[in-house]
Order: C-alpha cells, then structure tokens, then sequence
C-alpha cells in the first residue's frame, strides 16, 4: 500500500466497540478494526439510536473517537420500539439527512462502503459520491424492501403501498449509481446487481458474515458458569443442552418451535434443556410460554461471556427461521457463530444453510411451521446425544473453512484498498468494469444455481421421521469419514456460494 486511504464505512444496526455490554461486533465494526490496523484512516457511520439495544447513545449527531483507533461519526436518529414500525422510518430519514448535512463538510474520502439496509442512506451516500468521483460499494446485507413486500397482503398492502413504492425507487437509485455490489452471499449480490439494471462485473463480490468469537476473561467464564449452573443446573453428561441467542422478529419461526418445546415427551423432557436469549418483538410470548415449561428458560439478552459459556456447554444450537427468500439466500450470522463453537444446527431452513448442513451431516432438521415436527427432532436429538456430540471438530472445521473472519475481513481489505484506486464516472459506473468479463462473472454469480442438495441426503427423506435425522452411514459414505473429506466439501460449497465456477479462480471467493 504506497499511502493510509481515507475509508467510510457506513452502517446502522451494528454496536461499537465503546457501547456497554461488552458489545457484540458485527461485519463493519470488524472491518474498521482490520482497516484501521492496516494504518487507513477510518469514518464508521453509524446512527445514535443503538439498534440491537434499542437505546440512545447520544440526543444529536456527535463524533467519537473509538477505542479501537477510527473515528465514529454518529447521525441523529429517533428512538423506536419496533423493528417493523413508522417511528424506524422516520428514524432512518432523520440518519440519511444528518448524513448529506455532515458529509460534504469532512475531508473527502477515496472509497465508501455502505451497507444496505438502509435505503434512505444507500441514496444519501450515491447523491454524496456521485458528483465527487469517489468510489462506493453497496453491501447488500438484507433485501430491502422485497422482505417486507412479501408479507403485505390485503389491506396492510394497500396501506404500505406508499412505503414500498419510495423503498423500490430508492432501491433502484442506488444501486444502478454504485461502482460495486457486494454482499453477504452471491445470491445476494445477484440480487443487488439484477436491481441495479446492469450484468455482474469483476467488482460485485461475496464476502460471507464471520464473527471471530469472543475472547471473555477467565473471572468472567466463572461467573458466567455459575450463573448457567444456577439456572438450568450444574453440567451433567447425561443432560442435553440446546441454544438459540437472537433477535425475537415476527419474521421467524419461532412461535411454531416454542409449541414444539411444549410437545416434547416425558422422557426427553427430564433429559434436556433448551435456553433462549435474547429481546425483541415476540419476547413477552416466549417468556410466558417457556414459564410453564420445566426443560426450557428464557434467559433475557446476555453478553458475550454468558454466551460463550452457553455454546460450550451445549450439545446443539437452534435456528427457528421461517423459509423466506432472504434466509434461503444467506448464511446468517449464527450459523458461523454454532460452527465455531462445535454446535451441530437444527433448522428447517433449506437454501443455502440447509444444503451446506445436508452436505456436512451436521444439520437436525425439522419442518418450518410443524410444532410435531420439532418435537419429534429434539427427542431424536435427545436420544443420539453422543453422536452430536461427537460432530463438534466436523463443525470447527467448516467454519473454518468457510467462515474464518481472518481470512474473510483480510479479503475485504484487500477489496476497498482496490476499490478506492477506481475512478468512476459521473453516472458513479466504472467504464466497462461491468462488462469486462461479463460472461465469466455472470456464471460467477449465477453459479449457486448449481449447488444441489445431495442425492443421499434429499430434503424430503430428512424430514419424513426421526430415523432419518441422524443416518451417518450414508452421509460418511458420500463424504468421507475423515475430516479432511469434510474440509473439501466445506470448500467446496464456499466456491459454489461465491458462483466461483473455475476450480483456479478463487481469489474472490470468502
């Protein structure tokens, strides 16, 4: 690198390194770390109204410097309740017109990378680096607004028509003006590219979710121990432990699992635990239905030593979303997240997730909606405990492989340092850069059209009985008992994921 690059970054939602907790950091925060070691001057973007918090850090737009080196430049925000509600919106309004007052005030920056969501700021940011000639990429990492489209029907439609048709045309706006399309998978830079009206060029690029786990001191492990120990009771090798630390949206599936949980035999019951924390829209439903469940707790949200302490005492971890295009498209976080931590999954999704689960035997699948379904899941689980428990260096190694933050973050390094030495146009395209190669890219991004769920391992058969949950025999066979068959199956997913098609072309895939 001749010279430091001054470096945007431009993200709601995510906690900082400087909020209470200790925080929980996400894909930009992260990446600020990396830059900033790398000696490049970094701007985080981000809003005051703590998102995952849902609390104010401060009542105006106020920069602070990080602890980890870079500069944050917060953007006045309204505080909100809900995730889905009108007081957001106009929250997001308020973060994109604190952005077009501040930006052309500060030193001009030679790249941008924002995140999308938010659309009101994904145009702000365009409207801001078109006319200047600075480079941007949007990172899609939510397909706004097409998740919300496909839940609007009948009245609620009409009423959110308004919203939708401004959320399309801004959409549309920003991204057919960005220099790139990134995203956390290449369905969604596909998606982000298809929107923009333009073919995939050698700029729009996948780089997976990673989070590097938490590093608590050892006081804070025993504490967090006591704690679990206090709650669910001391570990016990005949007690199996299951998790799920997140977000309560309307958008999962959750109603139907904590029905599940309710429907577990007697058996099973005495000889499992499920814990759950976590806030948001369906927290007070799940307080009261697991008060009435010995062999589940809600735990409340909890910080990243109670939670590291969680995984390693758990058998497997839980994934209750519903089958919508986005989570079909997406490795969410927490897939990574139970990898690191040697968890086996147990899901009803299908896409992506599900076919890299299906291809590694270390999915437990249930179907979406089915309380029968997720009962009968845990009590196979349940009875099978040894042979989840013996998955945990499978599951670490295709994290690894797949979802290593180091090598994922170091790419993406490599990627804005890049970006940064284009030059767009006024229309902020780069000439010809999305139509070099068109034909090698464009099979790049398409090419999850290709990843196929193993015939041994078909969906339907999974979810037909218990029985079928756990048939090791025919998934070693196809994949080979030793870890290293795993780790080539793990990769070979990754490459399908990022649409890399040529087997000496990886240099893009994450």
């Amino acid at each position: 690198m001749a010279e430091p690059l001054k470096i945007w970054l431009v993200q709601t939602g995510e906690e900082m390194p400087d909020d209470p907790g200790p925080p929980r950091l996400l894909r930009t925060a992260l990446l600020a770390r990396q830059l900033t070691e790398r000696g490049h001057e970094i701007v985080f973007w981000n809003a005051t109204f703590n998102h995952q918090q849902k609390v104010q850090r401060f009542d105006k737009s106020t920069v602070q410097q990080s602890r980890d080196g870079y500069t944050i430049q917060y953007l006045a925000g309204r505080p909100y309740s809900r995730n889905i509600s009108g007081e957001r919106i106009l929250s997001q309004m308020t973060n994109a017109r604190e952005f077009a007052r501040i930006a052309p005030g500060l030193p001009r920056p030679d790249v941008i990378l924002c995140g999308l969501p938010t659309l009101e700021l994904c145009a702000a940011v365009a409207d801001f680096a078109v006319p200047r000639g600075v480079p941007f990429a949007l990172d899609c990492r939510d397909l706004w607004p097409d998740i919300f489209e496909d839940h609007l029907t009948g009245v609620k439609a009409l009423a959110g028509w308004p919203a939708m048709a401004w959320w399309r045309r801004l959409k549309r706006s920003a991204l057919s003006r960005a220099t790139a399309v990134t995203g956390v998978t290449s369905a969604f830079v596909e998606w982000g590219v298809s929107a923009a009206g333009r073919p995939a060029g050698p700029l729009d690029r996948a780089f997976h979710l990673a989070v590097p786990g938490a590093q608590p001191s050892s006081e804070a492990m025993q504490q967090a121990d006591s704690g679990w120990d206090e709650l669910i009771g001391p570990r016990d090798d005949d007690m199996v432990v299951a998790c799920y630390p997140g977000t309560f949206s309307r958008r999962l599936d959750i109603p139907a699992f904590i029905e599940g949980l309710s429907r577990v035999d007697e058996p099973t019951r005495k000889q499992f635990r499920m814990v759950i924390c976590g806030k948001g829209d369906l927290e007070d439903h799940i307080r009261s239905r697991t008060a009435r469940m010995e062999h589940a707790h809600f735990a409340g949200w909890r910080g990243a030593a109670d939670l590291k302490a969680l995984m390693n005492r758990s058998t497997f971890g839980v994934l209750p979303y519903a089958r919508t295009p986005d989570f079909r498209r997406h490795f969410v976080n927490k897939v990574g997240e139970y990898l690191a931590a040697g968890l086996p999954i147990m899901t009803g999704l299908d896409g992506l997730t599900g076919d890299l689960l299906e291809r590694t035997g270390l999915g437990i699948p249930y179907e979406v909606g089915n309380p029968e379904s997720v009962a009968r899941a845990i009590e196979t689980a349940v009875a099978d405990k040894e042979q989840l428990r013996s998955l945990k260096d499978d599951a670490r190694d295709v994290y690894m492989d797949m979802f290593d933050p180091d090598v994922i973050y170091g790419q993406f390094c490599d990627y804005l340092e890049e970006l940064a030495a284009i030059r767009p146009g006024q229309d902020g395209a780069v000439a010809g850069a999305h139509t070099v190669g068109e034909k090698h890219l464009g099979d790049r991004v398409h090419g999850l059209s290709h990843c196929k769920p193993s015939a041994h391992l078909g969906r339907e058969r999974l979810q037909t009985g218990p029985s079928a949950v756990f048939d090791r025999n025919s998934t070693r066979k196809s994949l080979g008992s030793s870890r290293t068959d795993l780790r080539r199956t793990a990769s070979a997913i990754s490459l399908n994921s990022c649409g890399v098609v040529p087997a000496d072309d990886t240099s893009l895939c994450t």
